[in-house]
């Protein structure tokens, strides 16, 4: 398994890129951790820690989301893109033979009822995952339209094109081999290419893993 995390400074936003390794048929889990509101303190400084309840945390199997409900907080969004469907389970205080759905301030700590999300999926043969992770100041998610661009053709790639809010433009795109990607002006030889287009059609980016890279335009 390697794990890939860009973050898009003028953006805010993170794209994390799972590369799984093996032969055969297998069940995936991605795992998420939400830590539930609670008290903390440095010294004498007592204050309460932003965090959600198990009400909090919604996911939508057909659009491929995670995302946080807080009405008087920061909330997050994480979007998936992958050719195959993903299942996603909820635990809250969850226990049995795993406990799932807890969470601990510090190490020995009181254990409390936390949100935990599981992303599940079959694949054959090597896998690639694509996580959108996005920051929100309030309930509506700051993207204006995305579309996935995920293909199984012979250059297995998954990716996406989504505008935000502001009128950016951020297109990614993750092969699971050195392939020919293009994003608007760029073209590349590599394993992932991320262009950044702004409203006056100036873009920026980079290519990792490059063997070769063209621009137009």
């Amino acid at each position: 398994h390697r794990r890939e995390i860009r973050f898009v400074k003028k953006s805010g936003l993170r794209i994390v890129t799972d590369r799984l390794y093996g032969a055969g048929n297998h069940e995936y889990t991605q795992l998420w951790n939400f830590p539930p509101p609670h008290p903390a303190s440095i010294g004498s400084l007592q204050y309460e820690t932003l965090g959600f309840t198990a009400g909090q945390v919604v996911t939508n199997d057909r659009a491929k989301t995670i995302h946080t409900r807080d009405a008087n907080g920061p909330n997050i969004w994480l979007y998936h893109f992958s050719s195959v469907p993903i299942r996603y389970k909820s635990y809250y205080g969850h226990r049995g033979k795993l406990y799932r759905g807890w969470y601990a301030p510090s190490v020995g700590g009181r254990r409390l009822e936390a949100v935990d999300i599981d992303a599940t999926w079959i694949g054959r043969n090597n896998q690639l995952l694509v996580t959108l992770i996005i920051p929100s100041n309030g309930l509506q998610s700051p993207v204006k339209r995305v579309k996935s661009l995920c293909s199984d053709t012979d250059d297995v790639t998954y990716s996406f094109d989504l505008t935000l809010n502001d009128g950016n433009r951020v297109v990614y795109i993750a092969a699971e081999n050195t392939a020919n990607l293009t994003a608007g002006s760029v073209s590349a030889v590599s394993e992932a290419l991320l262009v950044t287009i702004s409203p006056d059609e100036k873009s920026q980016g980079l290519a990792l893993g490059c063997r070769k890279i063209t621009l137009s335009g």
